[in-house]
């Protein structure tokens, strides 16, 4: 019963999330027949009011009465306030309709099965949910307590989806994630996945290598190329500026004859489109820059130096594009084994936006024929995050599954994440990893996050570098 059970829950669960219209799921093999009582949950959440009114209809329909349940999981006086004046709206203007409705405060840290237990005491007909995803996932998750009713009620569930947001247009890559879900398992089939690759080049070791990976992205992909070469200027007096220019010049005119005849070389070798550029500037602010006017897909670049000044150098250059990268990026370091993406880390965190890499990491492995080694990260001990956290992960396995690649999954515990990912990495023999570059506030504006930093100047293999998706703040709930 134990396979069939996840089967069939399975199913459900994504009937649910890609239906287009509302979904009533029923898993008792005895239920109350009608719609004499609806259980409508309340947060505070935007979506609410599509729930409450698809719950008017009903009762207006079936002359049903309404029982709002709203659960607290934290004595916060503000939140308490803010959810009995809501509550308090929501009953007023169901009972201006001349429907009967009841109204309630559960506390419990277990959202779905608070809602569950206050349904059978109630004796609903029918739990009312919105489908409301994590954020970045309007098409790929259900939130855990969402798909935790689904799965655990006895009581008919109606699933409502929420209406999708205005989508924002954008590069590939760094398009609004609603939209990238919607189309990843057709664009990851067709030519147009990565089509513009910027490669940050000055002759060095970690340059050519990076350019390596470049090549055999750009011919697996049909992507064209861009050799960027970036003279760095220092501030100095006009008079002495001005003396410097000249020099510059001849520096450009020299590297510009190097690139072009490595683009030729290139070209006949692999028969792949590159063009070359020199600018004169702060290297990070050049390859954003370029980046960005050239719409590129993907940087891929060189991490570390080869020691002192030089390394600090390079590994702040490296940072600052990952932070300010109009797209993802890859920074391969010397120690980078071998070209190609065999064995891919995709790290799991509790936090919102860390399955945002999920599909970046599909879309990669489908096109290099990899293993997925999917890792979760524990860094708490409350057994009920701790079980909700696991859901998270199942549902990154089963979406790994439909796009028919191979994974296995692992958990490690401890508070040293980014050395937990990179150990991670080692013991899987790994060739890619791949992370959310989470943004930490500072005077200046944002700095790139503590273990984004640490993972990708430390790593001794690629890793790809995503941005999360630009969101809403009030969007950002996880909830029912």
């Amino acid at each position: 019963m134990g396979l069939k059970k996840k089967i069939l829950g399975s199913n459900a669960s994504r009937v649910v999330r890609e239906s287009e219209c509302p979904v009533i799921t029923i898993k008792g093999k005895e239920h109350r027949f009608g719609c004499r009582h609806i259980l409508l949950p309340l947060d505070l959440t935007k979506e609410t009011k599509e729930k409450v009114d698809k719950a008017i209809e009903l009762a207006t329909m079936f002359g049903s009465i309404i029982h709002i349940v709203t659960i607290l999981e934290s004595e916060d006086e503000f939140l308490t306030n803010k959810l009995t004046r809501q509550m308090n709206q929501v009953q007023e203007f169901i009972e201006e309709g001349g429907i009967k409705c009841t109204s309630e405060f559960v506390s419990g840290s277990d959202v779905a099965d608070e809602i569950i237990a206050t349904a059978n005491r109630v004796e609903a007909d029918l739990i009312m949910i919105m489908t409301q995803q994590e954020v970045g996932f309007t098409d790929m998750f259900i939130s855990s307590a969402a798909q935790e009713i689904i799965n655990k009620s006895e009581i008919p569930v109606l699933s409502i989806r929420p209406t999708p947001k205005k989508i924002l247009p954008h590069t590939f890559f760094n398009r609004n994630l609603t939209s990238y879900l919607k189309n990843i398992t057709m664009s990851t089939h067709q030519d147009d996945f990565i089509k513009k690759i910027l490669i940050p080049y000055d002759f060095s070791e970690t340059a050519d290598l990076s350019l390596e990976h470049a090549v055999f992205m750009a011919k697996l992909m049909k992507a064209e190329i861009t050799l960027l070469h970036i003279v760095e200027t220092v501030s100095f007096t006009s008079a002495i500026s001005h003396a410097l220019s000249g020099f510059e010049k001849k520096i450009e005119t020299a590297t510009n004859e190097k690139l072009d005849q490595l683009a030729h070389d290139l070209h006949m070798k692999a028969g792949i489109t590159l063009s070359i550029r020199t600018e004169v500037g702060r290297i990070y602010k050049k390859i954003c820059q370029v980046a960005k006017e050239i719409d590129a897909d993907i940087i891929v670049m060189g991490t570390h130096g080869s020691s002192g000044y030089q390394k600090f150098t390079v590994g702040t250059n490296t940072s600052r594009v990952v932070q300010e990268a109009p797209c993802p990026v890859i920074s391969v370091q010397t120690h980078a084994k071998g070209i190609g993406f065999k064995k891919i880390v995709l790290p799991i965190d509790e936090s919102n936006e860390s399955r945002q890499k999920v599909p970046f990491a599909v879309a990669i492995a489908r096109f290099y024929g990899a293993h997925i080694h999917v890792v979760g990260l524990i860094n708490f001990s409350n057994a009920d995050l701790i079980r909700k956290f696991k859901i998270k992960i199942e549902q990154v396995e089963e979406y790994i599954v439909q796009q028919d690649l191979s994974y296995d999954t692992r958990f490690l515990e401890g508070n040293d994440l980014s050395g937990m990912t990179m150990k991670a990495a080692e013991e899987a023999d790994a060739d890619l990893l791949v992370i959310m570059t989470e943004q930490e506030p500072s005077i200046t504006g944002f700095l790139l996050g503590t273990y984004a930093t640490k993972v990708v100047n430390n790593s001794r293999i690629p890793v790809l570098s995503v941005h999360p998706a630009e969101v809403d703040p009030d969007k950002i709930t996880v909830t029912f």
